[in-house]
């Protein structure tokens, strides 16, 4: 028999005791009933789910070891091991203690890992994430620290590297600061994809939309830590909130080519054509989610709205009646004021129609992956309060300081807010371009107490003259604070490349 006719045999076997849809607790009580010659093979296949089950998705443990909400994958993993494998060695050994809270052993089993395997070379960045990061995420405290050092006695450098970002990382208390971590390592280190990645998720995570979409599109197709489809979802779901539908349409088409399971990406899919007015399209979609029972929490809601919009109220009718889905109250009412018969109107009709959509969490689903890396929010200064007004006023297209400035964005480079230049040295609030090319960097300071405000932009303006700008195009520097003092307004009237602003902040009472 060909190893291909056995793995046949063994995969029908496997399907005959463990029908589709059977519990974790179901196959482990068959598992328990089968007497047959794969009862090892089968209790490691579950093992293997169960562990698969248990560490899905990226994100922290955000309770102690110990305490770990699903407990019941945790503990029904164990009681397979221990019953069917009672010796566990080398990695599985480290995933079994680890997930068992027996934390001292970890490290030996990884040792004793990195000994069998001493001639199989380095690891790669993929091999880095599915080994370790996907297993023990942020481990038990020191485990990363230990990682690295064991890493190095092995000459993994890879390994060696990443652990020690990856330590660097669990210890950073808030968003911005684990921002400007892997901002600086993805500088000196710009081969490797899980920085980008982890960033994409945390400027997701500050609604920072277009540094968001920079980093994903910078690992497209090269991400390390999440799926393709993982990073397609997200992409779509940045550009939605920026409102550049076509390429959130690409990015959900692409997303559901990968995984056509892929959960919310459907009605996301649907909620975007939907945007772009193209409702139609944004019905069949709908009605397949319905079909398919899938995305139901969103599905009827758009469903419903794209029937509206459509001027298909028969239909809008009919669904309700039909079916026990419970649509909001505001399409309810709009829906109510709509003629009896369907009436065919035009995108311009429909655009001025009087439906006030339903807010976002009825409309389109969140990512899917958490992204809450923290447990607080980031505490930024006054400056971030500055930062996001310019922000919104650049990316809204209005002109700020006189001039019709756009916020930097190229393909393959960083987005211009909390731009990283210099090999990660500086950070700049904001770099902007005019439709000339002319590049801008904007110096945000909350008040006067900012004597360095001048060189710290000279320095600025100079490093990007000789290293970034193109030939024939000029580099200007902005600095905007309150109060200046006349000695930096002295040395900015010297300096023909430097301007300077002063905002305000005042309160008036009306009487």
């Amino acid at each position: 028999m060909t190893p291909e006719e056995e793995q046949k045999i063994f995969e029908e076997e496997y399907n005959k005791v463990f029908p589709y849809g059977l519990t974790f607790e179901e196959c482990y009580k068959k598992l328990q009933e089968y007497n047959g010659k794969y009862k090892l093979d089968f209790a490691s296949v579950i093992a293997d789910q169960l562990i698969s089950a248990y560490i899905g998705g990226y994100y922290r443990y955000e309770v102690k070891q110990t305490e770990i909400t699903d407990n019941l994958l945790k503990n029904l993993y164990v009681k397979i091991c221990d019953e069917y494998f009672p010796k566990q060695i080398r990695f599985d050994g480290a995933v079994y203690s680890f997930i068992k809270g027996d934390n001292k052993k970890v490290i030996p089993f990884i040792e004793e890992y990195f000994t069998d395997i001493k001639d199989s070379g380095d690891f790669d960045e993929a091999s880095f994430c599915g080994t370790f990061l996907d297993h023990f995420k942020e481990g038990y405290k020191g485990f990363w620290e230990e990682l690295t050092l064991l890493a190095h006695k092995y000459g993994h450098k890879k390994v060696e590297e990443l652990s020690n970002l990856m330590d660097s990382f669990y210890k950073c208390d808030n968003n911005k600061t684990a921002i400007d971590l892997l901002l600086t390592f993805s500088q000196t280190n710009p081969d490797y994809s899980l920085p980008y990645e982890l960033l994409g998720y945390l400027y997701t995570d500050e609604k920072m939309w277009y540094n968001a979409i920079q980093c994903f599109e910078k690992i497209r197709d090269k991400s390390k830590l999440f799926y393709f489809y993982n990073i397609e979802f997200s992409l779509g779901w940045v550009y939605g909130k920026v409102k550049e539908y076509s390429q959130e349409e690409i990015a959900y088409r692409k997303c559901l080519e990968l995984a056509p399971w892929y959960d919310y990406a459907l009605n996301n899919l649907g909620y975007c054509l939907y945007q772009q007015k193209k409702y139609s399209e944004a019905i069949e979609i709908f009605k397949q989610c319905i079909v398919e029972k899938r995305d139901l929490s969103y599905a009827p809601h758009n469903l419903v709205r794209s029937y509206i919009r459509a001027g298909l109220y028969e239909d809008a009718r009919k669904f309700i009646a039909e079916n026990e889905f419970k649509i909001s109250k505001n399409i309810i009412e709009q829906l109510e004021k709509k003629p009896k018969k369907n009436q065919k109107i035009t995108p311009a009709v429909s655009d001025e129609d009087d439906i006030v959509d339903v807010p976002d969490e009825q409309a389109e689903a969140e990512i899917e992956v958490k992204t809450k890396f923290f447990e607080k929010k980031s505490q930024f200064s006054s400056e971030k309060v500055l930062e996001d007004e310019l922000t919104s006023r650049l990316e809204s297209g209005q002109p700020v300081f006189g001039l019709n400035l756009h916020i930097y964005r190229k393909k393959g480079d960083y987005y211009g807010r909390q731009y990283p230049c210099a090999d990660g040295k500086w950070r700049l609030d904001l770099l902007c371009e005019d439709k000339d090319e002319n590049l801008y960097i904007l110096e945000l300071k909350k008040d006067s107490g900012y004597d360095d405000a001048y060189e710290q932009t000279k320095q600025y303006v100079d490093w990007f003259e000789k290293n970034k700008v193109k030939k024939g195009k000029k580099v200007y520097g902005i600095i905007v604070l309150n109060s200046p003092k006349k000695k930096l307004v002295e040395k900015v009237r010297a300096d023909d490349r430097i301007r300077l602003f002063e905002y305000q902040i005042a309160y008036k009472e009306i009487t």
